[in-house]
């Protein structure tokens, strides 16, 4: 079963960024750019790992956090292990 028709027409507005410094994709200006644009659309950074030196979030800190979406800036180590890490949480990745 998906998400509730609300929920998906309600566009999350804080967001749980995820990123791997060590990842070709993720380098400074990258991540400021990323960040002015995450802004631009309206969205809040709730919070932020640096995987993998901070632990993945679970679905209580993300609740704590009030985030309803998650994105992931990395290669597919990171976003596999997110992934993983996400699964059963009920928000959007």
């Amino acid at each position: 079963p998906g998400l509730p028709v609300d929920r998906m027409m309600t566009r999350p507005r804080r967001l749980w960024l995820i990123t791997n410094p060590a990842s070709g994709s993720s380098d400074a200006a990258a991540l400021a750019a990323l960040d002015a644009a995450l802004a631009g659309a309206g969205l809040v950074i709730a919070g932020r790992t640096r995987f993998p030196d901070d632990p993945l979030p679970d679905a209580a800190g993300l609740a704590e956090a009030q985030a309803g979406l998650v994105a992931i800036h990395a290669g597919d180590g990171t976003l596999n292990a997110g992934l993983t890490a996400l699964a059963g949480w009920d928000g959007a990745v």
